[in-house]
């Protein structure tokens, strides 16, 4: 049926929503929201200024313009996909993600062990830089030495396989032997 924790494949509001003791506190996250603007939001994970305003364009003629079956399609591919988006934004927010990946980049150096290696899978814009800053800051001060140069990408038969595949990137580093 649903997928594990963050797999958003469940359907449950608690699946996004949860906190630890229990509570659900999404409606704080979406007064939140409101307040901050989604487009703020958007921006940092994904850099997705135009799906910040979930709105479809009016029709042109006051609604009376007959459109093919194409073009509604195409309309409603477009929304679903806005709306995909902010979900997901609500739920990186909801879940602290940006907070905790921030809070592993900076211990990370002091956790490996010399020459320890770490690979990083990201799924959205967002966390891929925070990853790739965080690993060049760390070359940059001695506590990596070395770094992927260039991301990882799933192969054309792994996205074909695997749709959800296509936006991962991976990066890794090595710590420092001293």
């Amino acid at each position: 049926r649903g997928g594990g924790k963050g797999s958003g494949r469940g359907g449950g509001k608690g699946e996004v929503a949860r906190e630890r003791d229990g509570g659900f506190k999404a409606l704080e996250h979406a007064k939140r929201l409101r307040a901050m603007g989604t487009k703020k939001l958007l921006r940092e994970i994904d850099e997705g200024e135009r799906d910040g305003d979930i709105v479809v364009a009016p029709r042109r003629g006051g609604g009376k313009a007959k459109h093919t079956a194409a073009e509604d399609a195409e309309r409603e591919r477009e929304l679903n996909s806005r709306v995909a988006r902010v979900m997901q934004a609500l739920r990186i927010e909801v879940n602290g993600e940006l907070e905790a990946l921030d809070a592993l980049l900076a211990a990370l150096p002091s956790v490996l062990a010399p020459n320890g290696r770490a690979v990083f899978l990201t799924f959205h814009s967002g966390e891929d830089r925070r990853v790739k800053q965080a690993m060049k800051d760390g070359l940059k001060s001695g506590a990596y030495c070395e770094i992927s140069r260039r991301v990882g990408r799933v192969s054309r038969e792994e996205a074909r396989a695997n749709p959800r595949s296509k936006c991962c990137k991976l990066r890794w580093c090595v710590r420092a032997a001293t």
